[in-house]
């Protein structure tokens, strides 16, 4: 077993710190060490997150308080698609609903076959009521808490007054009902997870790595920084970002390119003031030529336009974005990307995280949520870290793969949307392959609709994130929806049970919070 001692993590930003700190908390006898550069900013774009985040924070012991308070982070139900018809209407995609009032299975019985469609409670019983729901042509957002929330821009808790006796923290003096994430300013974020780095003994270098030397194993024994100056290291963390320092340059991994399958090449971020409420979700517009993202942080919006660069120039893009907003914002920099990721980010004594390791496209905030996942992937396979055994290393190689490929699955659906009105619409599916794993998963719902155990060959989001994109982009044959409207009997297995669960929402969201009121509240305790 090899010494395990000196851990380096180069760069900073999110990713870098992040790992900084999950490290020091999984293994706090080991020296841990961030080079970064101050040359190099970390560019705030407003970042959207998944549930994951939560739970990582939790984990590092880094309150939500802290982070609305000290980074003006804010709370997300749910995206909210808009105009993916160029129809002017919307849909929200948000996350798991857990509250025991909206659990089905203790309310309906669907002999005989409640045994086998009723066992996983909420989740798999609303997939009935949405076939309900649809086949009377009815939006699905009416029977979603985390849309019945957003439109009404509150969020899943409800103030517990016994638990403020209890608890010190603000946050557990709430009841949740629902999985939320967060929405972060990603250069403050960065700034303050460094601080608390630096506090819990993390050691920040201010640098560049320039080089490295590798032993006659290949794995990378010292890291040569910019001005001469030298550290030997036992493992090392890629948090460079888009300059893939060790990934690509130094070890060259094979990169799989998703280019035949997503369009988008470039992006533009930018900052916008919000002068109203805090919304509590990300919102995903559609454009021309692509989709423009919206997240609400720290007082004011981060948006971007992620765009397909071989239809409009950037200037186009910049005075579509203008049109669309009623303002000239300030663009710092446009960021060309190439969507994909390499094939084995784990090499040696080398692990890519973030950025570094790939990046399919801003939808679904699939970033960071990447990051988190990885980081959580790593810790299993901790026998690749400290004892270097090759078969693990390829075992995370492989986990990472497939979860990579079945968050593509996903982005791409939302493009099977009905817009058709501009060339790249026309053309999207014709220029842009399906992916393989898709067509499998397409053929599938072109007879039935979504279940829980697709979840064998779609790892990453179950069937309710397939159910709400599929009827929010009107991508389910009504003549499927009828077959199994009729097949499960659903109107008379229903019956006022429906009335029953939307009254239940109802009550639901009466007693849950305003997002602006939830963020005053925690800043002031």
């Amino acid at each position: 077993m090899p010494l395990m001692n000196n851990i380096f993590i180069v760069g900073g930003g999110f990713s870098g710190w992040i790992t900084a700190l999950f490290l020091q908390r999984s293994f706090p006898h080991l020296d841990i060490k961030v080079i970064q550069s101050a040359k190099i900013e970390t560019l705030g774009v407003g970042e959207s997150t998944t549930p994951m985040i939560i739970e990582l924070f939790d984990y590092l012991d880094i309150s939500i308080q802290d982070l609305i308070t000290n980074c003006g982070a804010t709370i997300k139900n749910a995206t909210k698609f808009t105009n993916w018809n160029n129809d002017g209407k919307s849909y929200f995609h948000g996350f798991r609903i857990y509250d025991s009032r909206l659990d089905f299975y203790f309310k309906t019985k669907f002999s005989p076959y409640s045994k086998y469609f009723f066992n996983n409670g909420t989740e798999s019983c609303r997939s009935f009521v949405a076939i309900n729901e649809i086949y009377n042509k009815r939006n699905l957002d009416e029977i979603y808490l985390p849309s019945i929330l957003s439109y009404r821009n509150k969020i899943p808790l409800s103030i517990n007054a016994g638990k403020k006796f209890v608890h010190t923290n603000p946050v557990a003096h709430f009841d949740h009902h629902c999985s939320f994430a967060l929405h972060l300013d990603a250069s403050k974020v960065a700034v303050y997870l460094r601080q608390i780095g630096i506090e819990r003994g993390i050691e920040s270098i201010d640098g560049l790595v320039s080089s490295v030397k590798q032993d006659k194993d290949d794995y990378v024994e010292e890291l040569i920084l910019d001005d001469k100056r030298k550290y030997k290291c036992d493992f090392v963390f890629d948090c460079t970002g888009f300059s893939r320092l060790f990934v690509d340059k130094i070890f060259k991994s094979k990169f799989k390119s998703y280019r035949d399958y997503l369009p988008m090449k470039k992006a533009i971020p930018f900052q916008i003031e919000n002068k109203g409420k805090t919304p509590p979700y990300t919102e995903a517009i559609s454009m021309k030529y692509g989709w423009m993202w919206k997240t609400s942080a720290s007082g004011r919006y981060g948006c971007g336009y992620t765009f397909d660069s071989d239809y409009i120039s950037e200037d186009q893009a910049y005075d579509e974005v203008s049109k669309v907003i009623k303002q000239k914002p300030n663009i710092k920099k446009v960021i060309s990307f190439s969507p994909g990721y390499f094939k084995t980010p784990w090499n040696k004594n080398v692990l890519s995280i973030g950025l570094s390791s790939g990046f399919i496209e801003p939808l679904e905030a699939s970033s960071i949520w990447l990051t988190t996942m990885c980081l959580r992937i790593f810790l299993q396979n901790i026998g690749g870290f400290l004892n270097r055994e090759q078969k693990i290393i390829d075992e995370y190689n492989k986990e990472f793969q497939k979860r990579t490929d079945s968050i593509l699955n996903l982005v791409y659906f939302h493009y099977l949307c009905k817009r058709n009105d501009t060339l790249f619409w026309k053309e999207f599916r014709k220029k842009n392959k399906i992916p393989e794993q898709l067509e499998q998963i397409l053929e599938i719902y072109s007879y039935r609709i979504p279940i829980g155990t697709d979840l064998c060959f779609n790892r990453t989001f179950n069937e309710t994130s397939w159910i709400l994109v599929g009827a929010g982009n009107n991508f389910f044959d009504m003549d499927v929806i009828n077959k199994e409207y009729d097949l499960f009997n659903i109107k008379q297995n229903l019956g006022n049970s429906i009335e029953k669960f939307k009254n239940s929402l109802s009550l639901v969201e009466q007693n849950c919070v305003d997002h602006d009121d939830f963020i005053n509240y925690i800043k002031h305790k």
